[in-house]
């Protein structure tokens, strides 16, 4: 079980629980890695898989980099650089899994988050929608995996997005806070060129009736040996 309790937000674990693996896996990327528990997550699942943080802030980075000192076991690194330059960076398909947890609210709608940080990752201050999916698309490799958590009001979007990127959407999951909410977020899988039909799982539920974890979240918490 993560090691200092219930420290960060509930999304990596989901995110993390999420994804699937398969010996075939062997180059992961995150874009947007932030402090990189993701991928930090990933790798008490896959050792062996090479695992890349990409961000553009810094200050993020020099937390990630210093996590991974402590954290010995398994190839990972982090790179500073902005996800727009994705294709000048990589060369096209390069890597088995893509990871993105791209900003969820349109540019221009809500408020701005006056913390810079906070701002690009909630808000579509720079890239859009379309252009995640863009780079994603390059360094996919054939039949590579794309994940991504995002908001269950821009889904007719993000499809589309994907679908005029050439990653077919094959599976997704609901999040709901408790049974009678309604869902805040969804797990979303494609497959680049894929031609498989959406499967839609189970709901998953994060707390009970009575505000307490449910057995399920507690089952995913329980999987990460690791130490954040």
């Amino acid at each position: 079980m993560l090691k200092r309790g219930y420290r960060y937000s509930l999304d990596p674990f989901l995110f993390a629980d999420f994804v699937r693996f398969s010996p075939k896996i062997k180059r992961v990327v995150d874009l947007g890695t932030g402090e990189g528990i993701i991928l930090f997550l990933l790798r008490t699942r896959n050792s062996k898989a090479f695992f890349l943080g990409l961000d553009k802030q810094w200050d993020l980075l020099l937390k990630a980099r210093g996590r991974e000192k402590a954290n010995s076991v398994g190839e990972i690194s982090f790179m500073r650089a902005d996800i727009a330059a994705c294709k000048r960076l990589f060369p096209v398909e390069s890597f088995d899994l893509v990871l993105s947890n791209p900003p969820y609210r349109k540019k221009g709608s809500g408020r701005i988050n006056p913390d810079p940080g906070k701002a690009m990752a909630r808000h579509e201050t720079g890239l859009e929608l379309g252009d995640w999916l863009a780079h994603s698309s390059h360094l996919l490799k054939n039949l590579g995996r794309l994940n991504l958590i995002f908001h269950p009001n821009r889904l007719v979007e993000l499809f589309k997005c994907m679908e005029s990127n050439r990653i077919c959407p094959e599976r997704i999951r609901f999040v709901h806070g408790t049974p009678q909410a309604e869902a805040k977020m969804a797990l979303v899988e494609g497959v680049k060129n894929g031609k498989g039909f959406l499967k839609v799982e189970k709901p998953l539920f994060v707390r009970d009736e009575n505000g307490e974890y449910t057995d399920e979240m507690k089952e995913i918490y329980g999987k990460f040996e690791v130490e954040l």
